[in-house]
């Protein structure tokens, strides 16, 4: 299988998320390819790379995977998932972030529900909804 340089190349892949992970704070988080590819969509993966930093230690990611949610919409690596609902809120429309820990995805969570505000937006944890864009206020005051 050949190599995956560029972010058209991993899209055209099937890949719907970069998986970054700083192995100093043993942190991972995931960004759709899409959001980065507005930014700059011509850029190999290994120069997005180094135009991100971990928010905890200020480090450059040491790892960058590709990868894609599976049919339930969950990427298989991280605990917790940010996800936009189809209209009729029975399948996952798509998802919008993903990271081993819950802090981490809470801020992803907001700007998706605000991205969003007719659609379902969800935090998913392997077992449960964790949170929910329905009950935004009652989130906000336990900082969810």
């Amino acid at each position: 299988m050949r190599a995956l340089n560029t972010l058209e190349e991993a899209k055209a892949a099937g890949a719907t998320h970069l998986c970054f992970m700083c192995e100093k704070c043993r942190r991972s988080t995931s960004i759709m390819i899409d959001v980065v590819m507005r930014k700059a969509p011509h850029r190999t993966i290994d120069e997005v790379q180094t135009a991100f930093k971990c928010k905890r230690c200020n480090r450059r990611p040491d790892r960058v995977m590709v990868t894609e949610p599976d049919s339930k919409g969950r990427l298989h690596y991280f605990n917790y998932v940010v996800a936009v609902w189809n209209d009729v809120r029975l399948e996952v429309d798509h998802v919008e972030a993903a990271s081993m820990h819950l802090e981490d995805i809470r801020p992803a969570f907001r700007l998706t529900a605000k991205r969003f505000p007719k659609r379902w937006v969800t935090i998913q944890s392997r077992d449960a909804v964790v949170g929910d864009s329905d009950r935004f206020e009652v989130l906000d005051e336990v900082d969810l």
